[in-house]
C-alpha cells in the first residue's frame, strides 16, 4: 500500500511504470550541464499555495539529487538519454529496490519539464498495444507486466545497458502516454501566465476514415441493442425523456432515429457494427457520416467502440492521440502508425485514413499494436444509452 501511495504521489497520475532497482553503468548516465540550480516548483494543477523551491545537484556516481521541502535529505534520480535531443528517463529511487520512471524534458530558457508515464490503460487496444511494446521489449530481454491497472513492471534482465537501450528505442518511446507533471522554472512564474506556461498539445481528433463505405463488412446485431432505448447524457447514466431507437437495415447496419442524430443532410445516423476479436461485450461501430458546406460535400467513416455496460449501452469515439508537450513525440508517434497503415494498402494523414481499406484490412489494422498504441478511447465523453424503454418501464412499475 505504502509503494503504490508514493506511486501516486510521485507522477500524480493514475498509475506510473516501475521496476527493480537497475544496475546502469555511469557512462551510460547523464548530469546535464543545465540542470543544477535552484528552480521554483509549479504545479500542474494550481492548488492556491503559490510555487515551491527545488535546488538539483549533482550525486554520487552519475546520479542527480533533487532537495525540496517534501523530501528531507533529497530524493535521488538518474538521467538517460532518449531518442529526442534534451528529453531524458529520469529513474527516481522510490526505496533501495524500487525505481520509478519518468522524462524529463530541457525547454527553452533553462526551464524543465517532468513527465509521469501513465500505467498501461485496460481498455479495447490493450491486447495488441502490448503485444508491440512485448516486441519491442524482446530486443533488450526485458518483459513488460501490465496485469497491475495501477502498476505496470519493467522485468527481465534490467542491469547494464538494458534500461537505456530500450527507452532510446523510438518505437518504445512513442508507445508512452505520458502527461506533464511539475515545470521548473529558474525565475518566479508571473501568475497570468500560468496557463502559457503549460502549452496545451494539439487534440486528440475522432479517428476517420476518407471513404463512403466499407467493403466486405459483414455487419452483425448484438443481442440488446435493436430497438428503442433511453439516450443518457455524455458520461452519466442520467436518461433524457426521450430514448432513441437502432432499426435494424436491409443490408446488417443501423439506423439510429434520434432527435438530436442527424447528418448534416437531414438524415438519420447510419451505424454499422463488428465484431472485436477477444472481447466479449465490446464492438467497433462503424458511423457512416456525410459533410456539406455550401457546394462542397463528402462522405466519410468515424470509428467508436461499443459497449454493454450494467445499465444499457456507451459509444466511446476511436481517437488519434494528439500532439503533447513533450519536443518530438508527434513525428515519433504517427511515423510507426504510417507503417502499419501502409502494410494495409492504407496511408495516415494525421487522424484520417485513406486509401480505401476494407473491413478485413481495417480489423487487421486494429490488431496492429504499432497502430494501437497511437489510439486512444474516449470514454470521459461516451455517451450512454439505458435499457430499452419497455424494461426500463417495466422495471419501474414492478412490485
Amino acid at each position: 500500500m505504502r509503494r503504490w501511495i508514493g506511486c501516486v504521489l510521485a507522477l500524480m497520475l493514475t498509475g506510473c511504470w516501475m521496476s527493480a532497482r537497475p544496475d546502469i553503468p555511469v557512462g551510460e548516465l547523464v548530469q546535464p550541464a543545465g540542470l543544477p540550480g535552484r528552480y521554483w516548483v509549479l504545479p500542474l494543477e494550481d492548488t492556491g499555495s503559490g510555487p515551491g523551491l527545488i535546488e538539483f545537484r549533482t550525486g554520487e556516481d552519475g546520479g542527480m539529487i533533487g532537495d525540496d521541502a517534501e523530501n528531507s535529505g533529497g530524493k535521488t534520480f538518474r538521467l538517460v538519454r532518449t531518442s529526442v535531443p534534451g528529453v531524458y528517463v529520469k529513474i527516481t529511487d522510490y526505496d533501495d529496490d524500487t525505481v520509478l520512471y519518468g522524462l524529463l524534458e530541457h525547454r527553452d530558457l533553462g526551464t524543465w519539464q517532468d513527465y509521469g508515464i501513465e500505467a498501461v490503460a485496460q481498455d479495447a487496444s490493450t491486447g495488441p498495444n502490448l503485444a508491440w511494446m512485448q516486441d519491442i521489449a524482446d530486443r533488450y530481454e526485458l518483459t513488460i507486466d501490465a496485469r497491475d491497472s495501477d502498476k505496470t513492471h519493467i522485468k527481465g534482465k534490467l542491469d547494464g545497458l538494458a534500461i537505456p537501450s530500450l527507452f532510446a528505442d523510438p518505437a518504445f518511446l512513442a508507445t508512452l502516454h505520458v502527461a506533464p507533471s511539475r515545470l521548473f522554472l529558474p525565475n518566479p512564474p508571473p501568475p497570468e501566465e500560468r496557463e502559457d506556461l503549460f502549452p496545451s498539445g494539439g487534440p486528440s481528433l475522432h479517428l476517420q476514415l476518407d471513404q463512403p463505405s466499407l467493403p466486405g463488412a459483414e455487419w452483425i446485431s448484438p443481442p440488446g441493442l435493436e430497438g428503442e432505448h433511453a439516450q443518457g447524457q455524455s458520461n452519466t447514466h442520467f436518461y433524457r425523456s426521450y430514448g432513441m431507437r437502432f432499426v435494424r437495415l436491409a443490408d446488417g447496419r443501423f439506423e439510429v432515429r434520434a432527435d438530436d442524430l442527424q447528418n448534416s443532410s437531414g438524415n438519420p445516423q447510419v451505424l454499422g457494427v463488428l465484431p472485436i476479436e477477444g472481447l466479449e461485450n465490446e464492438y467497433l461501430a462503424v458511423s457512416f457520416d456525410h459533410w456539406k458546406y455550401d457546394d462542397k460535400e463528402r462522405d466519410y467513416l468515424t470509428l467508436s467502440i461499443l459497449g454493454r455496460t450494467e445499465t444499457g449501452w456507451s459509444v466511446s469515439n476511436i481517437l488519434a492521440r494528439g500532439t503533447d508537450t513533450l519536443a518530438g513525440r508527434q513525428d515519433l508517434l504517427s511515423q510507426p502508425m504510417a507503417e502499419a497503415a501502409q502494410r494495409q494498402g492504407a496511408s495516415l494523414d494525421g487522424f484520417k485514413l485513406r486509401g480505401g481499406l476494407s473491413a478485413q484490412a481495417l480489423l487487421a489494422l486494429l490488431r496492429d499494436g504499432q497502430f494501437t498504441t497511437g489510439l486512444e478511447v474516449d470514454r470521459q465523453r461516451a455517451e450512454h444509452f439505458g435499457a430499452s424503454v419497455s424494461r426500463q418501464t417495466e422495471s419501474t412499475t414492478a412490485p
